[in-house]
């Protein structure tokens, strides 16, 4: 038995973006959380043969439009990556807004006189994204050139919290910005950034991602706040159920995937 899948893949900057428009069931649920919940149950075992080898790689990234939940949105989106599902991605917001306007998935409205943009709003497990994409003409199809967004509220959720790296001790800060990341000063982690230390920042960046994820001085607060949060969750560290990563860091024709049957997780 064949499963056939149709997706569009883009890119936004070099960052994959992998939009699945036909083939998976519509993800139940009141909120964009339920719905998340409810595909990380029952879609799984598609996330994996979607992202990972030999479909996709490391660092592909997927998304689904779902129904919208919240009054004067276009549409849900739900994110997904090679360990699972996400809450927001800046850069799958720009792909799959080029993609939905350039292929007519969506239209919300025509761009103006002397307005040529047109605005998208997405409901994400984080919250309400607004998305405005420049558009012009190229023949009888609107053609994307850039997109902007207004993402979810950030803030800092604990400044300075304290981890060890190479022997001493370095502050992380915490934040929400669609997910938590922590944001390490350079300077202070002892790196220059150029393209001559990005062996040795990549290294460090995961040495300060597992000492985060470690559940160091504030995972007792984080354990206790991740039941309301919408932060991802880490496979590697069940007990802290939040994962943090550090901040460094054309749409095409669609195409069919065709995913031999894969047990599906038991209901």
């Amino acid at each position: 038995m064949v499963h056939r899948i149709r997706t569009i893949d883009a890119h936004a900057a070099g960052e994959p973006l992998r939009l699945i428009i036909d083939g998976l069931p519509s993800p139940e649920g009141k909120t964009m959380l339920e719905k998340r919940a409810w595909a990380r149950k029952r879609l799984d075992h598609l996330r994996r043969s979607l992202m990972l080898e030999p479909r996709g790689h490391t660092d592909m990234y997927g998304a689904i439009l779902t129904e919208a939940v919240t009054p004067g949105a276009n549409a849900g989106l739900l994110f997904m990556h090679n360990e699972g599902w996400s809450t927001m991605c800046g850069h799958g917001i720009i792909a799959v807004t080029t993609i939905a306007l350039e292929r007519e998935l969506m239209w919300a409205q025509a761009p103006r006189e002397g307005v040529p943009y047109v605005d998208l709003k997405f409901d994400t497990p984080a919250g309400l994204v607004e998305a405005r994409a420049n558009v012009t003409k190229k023949g009888d199809l609107p053609q994307v050139s850039s997109v902007a967004f207004r993402n979810v509220p950030s803030f800092v959720f604990e400044p300075s919290v304290p981890i060890m790296l190479a022997g001493r001790k370095v502050p992380v800060d915490i934040a929400f910005g669609g997910a938590f990341y922590a944001i390490v000063d350079a300077e202070a982690a002892g790196l220059p950034i150029d393209v001559e230390h990005l062996p040795e920042l990549r290294r460090v960046g995961m040495l300060i991602a597992r000492e985060v994820n470690g559940c160091g001085a504030w995972c007792t607060r984080t354990t206790l706040a991740s039941k309301a949060s919408t932060a991802r969750s880490s496979r590697r560290h069940r007990s802290c159920r939040r994962r943090i990563c550090v901040m460094s860091r054309s749409s095409r024709m669609p195409r069919s995937i065709d995913l031999r049957a894969e047990r599906a997780p038991r209901r």
